[in-house]
């Protein structure tokens, strides 16, 4: 079969450049959507939930956007729905208005205590019941999370879920595992991860120098305690060069 590639996609309403992905590239994403397309049939329920963790930077967003792009070339019958845990940040607004022992949670969203939880797996549980619903999606020019923005009719199909925290055993992280089929980890060196994480501040609007300066308060404690995570995952994923 002979895929085709878009030459961009949108991910959280940043436009990606998909041109210059390498061959490799390419086929790492073919093959994790052939067999996720295969977990899904094998599994035979016909609604399923599957997890992308990694750290800040590590293409989780972007690998599940390709999968459900791949998946309609490979096999239409198989509906893949990408869906972020940043949808679930909590409002800026709240944020601020929670005191924490570095400031307020605005100043370190992302960790862990900044997302509404219990909302996640309402919805990850109300998707099981095989209902017409609806996910939040976040926009990274308003940074804020949109309401009903992701739906899903009442047919089959399959939530690709990605974020930091899906396999972190605290603060409520731990109450909804048993919901998802499988639990990827997607990997990378510190390095790249920095240099994308901050290049995407920068196209949400921040100024390098604000960029780098999150990233060094906020991203890279959060790499930390998820890489801790790393080994519970059901598989460990590396993007080839």
């Amino acid at each position: 079969m002979n895929i085709v590639f878009p030459e961009n996609v949108i991910v959280t309403e940043q436009e990606i450049d998909c041109s210059q992905l390498s061959q490799a590239k390419k086929d790492f994403v073919i093959d994790f959507t052939v067999r996720l397309i295969s977990f899904y049939k094998d599994a035979g329920s016909a609604r399923q939930i599957y997890g992308i963790a990694g750290a800040s930077g590590s293409g989780k967003s972007y690998l599940s956007i390709m999968a459900e792009q791949i998946a309609i070339q490979i096999d239409s019958s198989v509906k893949i729905i990408p869906v972020s845990i940043d949808a679930f940040h909590f409002s800026n607004k709240q944020l601020l208005e929670t005191h924490c022992e570095d400031g307020t949670l605005k100043d370190v969203k992302g960790r862990y205590d900044t997302y509404d939880v219990e909302s996640l797996r309402a919805h990850l549980e109300l998707f099981k019941t095989g209902v017409e619903m609806s996910f939040p999606l976040y926009s990274r020019k308003l940074h804020e999370p949109i309401k009903d923005a992701i739906h899903s009719n009442d047919g089959p199909a399959v939530i690709l879920i990605e974020g930091l925290w899906l396999l972190y055993q605290d603060a409520g992280w731990e109450k909804f595992h048993g919901l998802f089929e499988r639990i990827f980890f997607l990997s990378d060196d510190a390095g790249a991860l920095r240099q994308r994480t901050i290049g995407r501040h920068i196209l949400g609007g921040r100024s390098r120098e604000e960029a780098e300066k999150h990233y060094n308060e906020s991203d890279d404690k959060n790499r930390s305690q998820v890489l801790e995570t790393k080994n519970t995952a059901d598989e460990i994923l590396v993007w080839p060069e």
